[in-house]
């Protein structure tokens, strides 16, 4: 898969205007990393999968071992769905513990919480990774869940995923795909408040009962 390099810099992290969860807004500076263009895949997910990734504790840590084991996971929850399971749709299901997983086997990590926000609306604090005003055709939104009334029913024609890098228009200040819309993503950091001040790299708490 196609990777991209973020170059390194500041960058306003969270929001005055949305989720309280977001408050506060604050600059923060992260080095240079790379992230991939397009979400995961089935096919690529698949891989994993066949390259024995459920049946060896190597790319797990030691409590997604323990809950893999417990709970006898040897693939993501909805795999054989064929509603789900296209080659070119993004892997769904996917726990937090199989994404690390995954990503390890890849030889990547997950982003953290930073990264990954720098990489959607990059340096101009944009709202969404295509600007600051709403428009429901540049992503797969259902327009039956509401945010701060901007769906409203603009898209009935609303699937429960779409194939990776199925809306060019929505592409993030840095060419990434699928920011908003289609999948949701984990990233690395438990979840946590945000700073009052400037951070540089942060990587979120140092333990939690979430992750982000």
């Amino acid at each position: 898969p196609e990777v991209l390099l973020i170059p390194g810099g500041e960058f306003i992290m969270g929001s005055e205007e949305d989720d309280p969860d977001e408050y506060p807004s604050h600059k923060v500076y992260v080095d240079p990393f790379s992230i991939d263009k397009y979400e995961v895949t089935n096919a690529e997910y698949k891989m994993f999968i066949d390259d024995g990734g459920y049946y060896g504790s190597t790319y797990w840590t030691e409590e997604g071992w323990k809950w893999k084991s417990e709970n006898n996971i040897t693939q993501p929850r909805y795999w054989e769905y064929n509603k789900f399971y296209r080659p070119d749709y993004p892997v769904i299901g996917v726990s937090w513990y199989e994404a690390n997983a995954y990503a390890k086997w890849a030889g990547k990590r997950l982003p953290t919480e930073a990264e990954w926000e720098k990489s959607a609306r990059g340096i101009d604090g944009r709202r969404w990774p295509w600007g600051n005003e709403w428009d429901c055709t540049r992503g797969n939104f259902d327009s039956e869940v509401r945010i701060d009334d901007y769906l409203g029913d603009c898209k009935d024609d609303y699937i429960l995923s779409a194939p990776v890098g199925s809306f060019p228009s929505g592409v993030s200040y840095y060419g990434i795909y699928d920011m908003a819309g289609n999948a949701w993503e984990w990233v690395n950091d438990w979840y946590g408040p945000y700073s009052e001040g400037e951070e540089r790299n942060p990587t979120g708490p140092a333990e939690g009962e979430e992750k982000v």
